[in-house]
């Protein structure tokens, strides 16, 4: 498998799983617990935190995670293995660091590496988001209309877990 014109990466490891402090100015740290499917160490290029994905027609890492045009975040997975990388990587400099997904699908010609082009240079951006998600929930805001439709505009909890819930016609949450 090749890595975009290159030498081949070198596998350094699998479900790497990580449990560290995310700083909150004024507050107590919170704990961020999570697991990287795949950490690979490319010669020339540094480090890439590679998430698995089995879909025919799934999006890009870039799409699924951050709305270019709205400038609004989906999903905060790849920044937040990108934040852990340096304490698990004995050190790694962050510039070193790059995510992705590795996308295994029926058509065996899409079947590789999908390199992240846009969200790893708005990795600071990502954390500020991260940051104001687990102040919201300390606080308990959670901006939910009772008119929004899943995925809830402004739901913290649904961005970082990447979670909907399901409402009956009565209006009541469904387990």
């Amino acid at each position: 498998l090749e890595f975009r014109r290159g030498a081949l990466p070198i596998f350094h490891a699998v479900e790497e799983t990580f449990t560290l402090p995310f700083e909150i100015p004024g507050q107590e740290p919170q704990t961020i617990t999570g697991r990287i499917d795949r950490i690979d160490r490319h010669p020339t290029r540094g480090w890439q935190l590679l998430d698995f994905k089995s879909s025919d027609k799934g999006e890009g890492p870039d799409a699924a995670h951050h709305m270019r045009y709205a400038g609004r975040w989906r999903d905060l997975q790849l920044p937040l293995y990108r934040w852990a990388a340096p304490s698990i990587l004995d050190g790694a400099d962050a510039d070193s660091i790059a995510t992705g997904y590795f996308t295994v699908c029926a058509d065996l010609d899409r079947i590789g590496v999908d390199p992240s082009k846009r969200i790893d240079d708005l990795h600071d951006e990502a954390m500020e988001v991260v940051r104001s998600i687990v102040e919201a929930i300390r606080d308990g805001r959670f901006g939910i209309d009772e008119e929004d439709v899943p995925p809830f505009e402004g739901d913290p909890i649904s961005l970082l877990m990447r979670t909907t819930a399901l409402v009956s016609v009565d209006g009541e949450a469904d387990a």
